[in-house]
C-alpha cells in the first residue's frame, strides 16, 4: 500500500527511524485533503465542467442555510484563481 501511495504521489518520505536493528522510513502526506478529494472525484469520472453542479449538490446535501456566505467564499476563490492565472 505504501509503495502504491508513493507512486501516486500521495505521500513522500520525510526521514528514517531506527526500530531495533533495522531502519524504517517515515512518511508525510504530499497532498492536502482538498487535493486528494479532487483527485478522487476526477478519477470517478466527474470532470471540471461538472464542478458547479457538484458544489450545488454538496450545499443542498449539507443543508447550508448561509447561502450568501457560501457565494462570497466561492467568489473569493474565483477571484484568487483569476489572479493566479494572470500572474502566470
Amino acid at each position: 500500500m505504501l509503495r502504491s501511495l508513493l507512486k501516486k504521489g500521495m505521500i513522500k518520505v520525510c526521514g528514517t527511524v531506527q526500530c531495533g536493528t533495522q531502519y524504517a522510513r517515515q512518511f508525510i502526506p504530499a497532498v492536502t485533503k482538498e487535493q486528494y478529494a479532487a483527485k478522487l472525484v476526477m478519477s470517478k469520472g466527474i470532470d471540471s465542467n461538472s464542478i458547479a453542479a457538484v458544489t450545488v449538490a454538496m450545499v443542498n446535501e449539507t443543508g447550508e442555510t448561509d447561502s450568501e456566505g457560501l457565494v462570497k467564499q466561492l467568489e473569493d476563490i474565483i477571484e484568487e484563481l483569476k489572479n493566479t492565472d494572470s500572474k502566470e
